[in-house]
């Protein structure tokens, strides 16, 4: 008796990265995440590497079910789209960080994400997944009135916040008398003598 072998073929539509699809919705659409996914292989945070899976994978919801949340660039509440040119695949901790901590991010040219610190520092994710430590902003130039005057003598005196605790005998610690050493063979120096203490 000869079996043949059944084979289930699944075609699955191409899907055009370049095309932008939208949803009135909050949530992204499954082909939506797709794409995303597909686009941008990995996580956009500086320097994280964590896939950003295509398909589901276990069970339960929608979100829950990747292995990254798809995120808004431009929040939904701020009037930002839900779209695949607004959305970016974010890990669980680096969308708690955007969303709770600080963190802020933009999409610049061809699908780089610049990111910026709670301290001002910035970070520039490329395409590629490469990441560029773009500094810390420079603080602005002082104003000229926010300069000293030469005029101004320095102040020499102990100011009165120190307090008499810190002005010993009404001099400075590194001004006080210091009682000499003793001469080199005294009676307190002497061998077998008991110690000072």
């Amino acid at each position: 008796m000869v079996r043949t072998a059944r084979r289930r073929v699944t075609v699955k539509p191409v899907i055009d990265l370049a095309a932008e699809d939208a949803t009135e919705a909050h949530p992204f659409t499954t082909a939506m995440r797709e794409k995303i996914a597909l686009r941008d292989r990995t996580c956009v945070f500086p320097y994280c590497t964590w896939p950003a899976h295509p398909y589901r994978r276990g069970v339960g919801s929608e979100e829950t079910g990747w292995s990254v949340d798809h995120d808004h660039v431009v929040a939904f509440a701020a009037g930002g789209a839900t779209s695949t040119a607004n959305g970016a695949p974010l890990c669980r901790v680096h969308h708690n960080l955007k969303t709770h901590a600080g963190w802020r991010y933009r999409v610049v040219g061809t699908r780089s994400y610049l990111w910026s610190s709670p301290h001002g520092y910035r970070y520039r994710r490329d395409r590629d997944g490469g990441t560029t430590d773009l500094g810390h902003p420079r603080p602005p130039a002082p104003s000229p009135g926010d300069w000293p005057s030469r005029a101004e003598p320095l102040s020499t005196s102990i100011p009165a916040a120190l307090g008499p605790s810190r002005r010993l005998r009404g001099r400075l610690p590194w001004e006080r008398d210091r009682a000499p050493a003793p001469p080199v063979g005294d009676a307190a120096g002497a061998v077998g003598s008991a110690p000072p203490f």
